[in-house]
């Protein structure tokens, strides 16, 4: 144990003392941490069964699919055209992370098309009085 004399207007000390108090408080918030499992299967969209070569293929990522007749749009790495990454038919956009990303309309100005929508299935059941946080990249764009 070490023993400190502080002395008036010894800021060093402060500091220091100060990075002690946090790195405590740290230490206890981490012992009350569980580990989180994500629950939705395939999240970065990189497990398919082909490279996208045009619209409307959901159908090529594992897991996911379009439970409407909205048109999700799938981009790749794979793709150096219209569906690939970064340059796309929909602008320019790197991913946050990995090789691929869905695009969805929420809104169609000039066409009733509706809304694009996609989904998954759970890798578990949702268990009634836990909380869950959703954690999304999301970019808008509009056109």
């Amino acid at each position: 144990m070490t023993i400190v004399n502080i002395k008036k207007n010894d800021k060093t000390c402060i500091i220091n003392y100060t990075g002690f108090i946090v790195r405590i408080l740290l230490a206890i918030i981490s012992i009350n941490s569980y580990a989180q499992v994500n629950l939705v299967p395939n999240p970065g969209f990189e497990n398919n069964t082909g490279c996208p070569s045009g619209e409307n293929q959901l159908y090529l990522v594992n897991d996911w699919y379009a439970p409407t007749d909205g048109i999700p749009e799938y981009f790749h790495t794979c793709n150096i055209g219209w569906w690939g990454i970064p340059q796309n038919i929909d602008g320019y956009e790197n991913t946050q992370k990995g090789e691929a990303y869905v695009g969805i309309y929420t809104f169609y100005l000039y066409f009733n098309y509706g809304c694009d929508y996609l989904q998954t299935e759970l890798l578990d059941t949702l268990e009634h009085g836990n909380t869950y946080y959703v954690l999304r990249d999301y970019h808008i764009y509009l056109r």
